[in-house]
């Protein structure tokens, strides 16, 4: 179809076509939230609610820091730098054992989790990433606290009925407190477009049937004056033969 014509056909139509893209913006709208009223005032909200996440860091090492130590020997416990790391992957996975769930006491609809960092090479750094995640962004910050104090917790308290020394135990220093909660996983904009493209698709269906039910009158008119024209020509052309 020519651009041009189709454009005077919704220009022609136009009421209708407003109308069609109210309402498709309209259901876009509401395909992925919904009116609420809160407090007396409607407000929108999503019809599935935001999940938040926030991040806390923590560092598989050693009283002193030894990371610090140019030259380590070899003799020296905790001087294999791998250890620490395969440490943070065993600990990440403590953070779902029920000592460490009773100390986070995590709220219906909240989930907690606890990963080694990756390190780019296809291995893992002694970080472990606790990652929380909530319906509220408060709740998750809060939460990635209460899962990172009981990590620590739990394993101080095994050191300590095992009977390791101070200067002997691994610790789990916080490099990164809770962080600012995020959303965790952002809407997706499939439906809303699907719905958007539906309606459209519709409008534009609509206003093509109604120029073909009710055609231009201009182009009528035009017609019809082409008809009375060769009707009057053969008049017009025996008077001048006559004359």
């Amino acid at each position: 179809m020519d651009l041009r014509l189709f454009l005077r056909i919704l220009r022609r139509f136009r009421a209708v076509f407003v109308a069609g893209l109210l309402v498709a913006i309209l259901l876009s709208v509401l395909s992925v939230a919904k009116v609420s009223a809160n407090g007396g005032k409607p407000t929108l909200t999503y019809r599935k609610p935001l999940q938040y996440e926030s991040d806390t860091t923590l560092f598989v090492t050693q009283p002193g820091f030894p990371w610090g130590r140019g030259n380590v020997s070899p003799s020296e416990p905790g001087a294999d730098p791998g250890r620490y790391a395969n440490l943070a992957i065993v600990y990440s996975q403590f953070v779902s054992n029920d000592f460490v769930r009773r100390e986070a006491r995590a709220p219906y609809g909240s989930t907690y989790e606890g990963v080694p960092l990756p390190d780019g090479n296809g291995g893992v750094l002694n970080f472990i990433l606790i990652k929380a995640t909530s319906a509220s962004p408060g709740v998750a910050r809060a939460l990635a606290g209460r899962v990172t104090s009981g990590l620590q917790n739990y394993i101080a308290q095994q050191q300590a009925a095992n009977g390791i020394t101070p200067k002997n135990r691994v610790i789990l220093q916080v490099t990164v407190k809770p962080t600012k909660p995020h959303v965790a996983v952002k809407p997706s904009i499939t439906r809303p477009l699907f719905v958007f493209i539906l309606v459209m698709s519709l409008v534009f269906g609509l206003v093509l049937v109604l120029e073909n039910l009710r055609p231009h009158l201009k182009a009528v008119q035009t017609n019809g004056a082409s008809a009375d024209e060769h009707a009057v020509r053969p008049m017009r052309e025996r008077s001048r033969l006559g004359a």
